[in-house]
Protein backbone atom coordinates (compact mmCIF):
# COMPACT_ATOMS: atom_id res chain seq x y z
CA UNK A 1 0.00 0.00 0.00
CA UNK A 2 1.34 3.56 -0.94
CA UNK A 3 -0.13 6.81 -0.79
CA UNK A 4 1.33 8.24 -4.06
CA UNK A 5 -2.06 9.26 -5.70
CA UNK A 6 -2.37 13.24 -6.79
CA UNK A 7 -6.31 13.80 -7.50
CA UNK A 8 -5.56 16.76 -8.14
CA UNK A 9 -3.35 16.40 -11.20
CA UNK A 10 -5.16 13.32 -12.45
CA UNK A 11 -8.35 13.01 -14.95
CA UNK A 12 -11.85 11.06 -14.94
CA UNK A 13 -12.15 10.86 -11.32
CA UNK A 14 -15.05 10.24 -9.61
CA UNK A 15 -15.16 11.10 -5.63
CA UNK A 16 -16.51 7.67 -3.50
CA UNK A 17 -15.31 9.12 0.09
CA UNK A 18 -14.48 12.66 0.83
CA UNK A 19 -12.71 14.21 4.33
CA UNK A 20 -15.59 16.73 5.27
CA UNK A 21 -18.27 13.70 4.72
CA UNK A 22 -15.98 10.75 6.04
CA UNK A 23 -12.88 11.52 7.26
CA UNK A 24 -11.05 10.33 4.36
CA UNK A 25 -10.64 10.76 0.89
CA UNK A 26 -11.45 7.72 -2.04
CA UNK A 27 -11.59 8.24 -5.58
CA UNK A 28 -12.50 5.82 -8.11
CA UNK A 29 -12.22 5.99 -12.12
CA UNK A 30 -13.74 3.57 -14.91
CA UNK A 31 -12.98 4.86 -17.93
CA UNK A 32 -8.89 4.99 -17.74
CA UNK A 33 -6.49 6.28 -20.58
CA UNK A 34 -2.53 6.80 -20.49
CA UNK A 35 -1.64 10.13 -18.52
CA UNK A 36 -4.76 9.93 -16.55
CA UNK A 37 -3.55 9.16 -13.30
CA UNK A 38 -0.75 11.09 -11.73
CA UNK A 39 2.01 9.81 -8.41
CA UNK A 40 4.70 11.76 -6.42
CA UNK A 41 8.06 10.23 -7.54
CA UNK A 42 7.79 8.45 -3.98
CA UNK A 43 5.73 5.87 -5.63
CA UNK A 44 9.04 4.78 -7.35
CA UNK A 45 10.59 3.70 -3.92
CA UNK A 46 9.60 0.15 -2.12
CA UNK A 47 7.02 -2.59 -3.59
CA UNK A 48 7.15 -2.84 -7.50
CA UNK A 49 3.32 -3.53 -7.40
CA UNK A 50 1.06 -2.03 -5.10
CA UNK A 51 -2.63 -0.29 -4.35
CA UNK A 52 -3.02 3.56 -3.53
CA UNK A 53 -4.99 4.34 -0.48
CA UNK A 54 -7.19 7.13 -1.95
CA UNK A 55 -7.53 5.08 -5.34
CA UNK A 56 -10.21 2.24 -5.35
CA UNK A 57 -9.72 -1.15 -7.05
CA UNK A 58 -6.77 0.08 -9.45
CA UNK A 59 -3.21 -1.81 -9.12
CA UNK A 60 0.17 -0.37 -9.57
CA UNK A 61 3.37 -1.43 -11.01
CA UNK A 62 6.27 0.22 -11.90
CA UNK A 63 7.81 0.74 -15.48
CA UNK A 64 10.23 -2.00 -14.92
CA UNK A 65 7.50 -4.49 -14.07
CA UNK A 66 5.01 -3.91 -16.60
CA UNK A 67 8.03 -4.52 -19.39
CA UNK A 68 8.98 -7.58 -17.73
CA UNK A 69 5.55 -9.16 -18.09
CA UNK A 70 5.64 -7.93 -22.05
CA UNK A 71 8.62 -9.43 -22.52
CA UNK A 72 8.22 -12.58 -21.00
CA UNK A 73 4.88 -12.73 -22.78
CA UNK A 74 2.89 -13.89 -20.07
CA UNK A 75 -1.04 -13.98 -21.22
CA UNK A 76 -2.53 -11.75 -18.76
CA UNK A 77 -6.06 -10.11 -18.41
CA UNK A 78 -4.40 -6.89 -17.54
CA UNK A 79 -5.49 -3.49 -19.50
CA UNK A 80 -2.85 -1.45 -18.88
CA UNK A 81 -2.94 2.57 -18.81
CA UNK A 82 0.38 4.59 -18.12
CA UNK A 83 0.33 6.40 -15.27
CA UNK A 84 2.58 10.03 -14.93
CA UNK A 85 5.30 10.96 -12.05
CA UNK A 86 5.21 14.35 -10.70
CA UNK A 87 8.29 15.80 -8.19
CA UNK A 88 7.72 17.88 -5.35
CA UNK A 89 7.59 20.65 -7.24
CA UNK A 90 4.76 19.55 -9.15
CA UNK A 91 6.76 19.26 -12.33
CA UNK A 92 5.80 15.99 -14.35
CA UNK A 93 8.60 13.28 -14.81
CA UNK A 94 7.09 11.17 -17.58
CA UNK A 95 6.07 7.91 -17.61
CA UNK A 96 6.78 5.29 -14.87
CA UNK A 97 4.37 3.01 -14.01
CA UNK A 98 1.23 0.98 -15.41
CA UNK A 99 -1.96 0.62 -14.14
Amino acid sequence: MKDSFVPSESRKLRPRRSMERDGYELWATYDLGGGDIVVTSAALEGPDLWFERKLENRMFMSGQLHNAILAAKVKVNFLFAQAHTIDTLGIRAGRVAAL
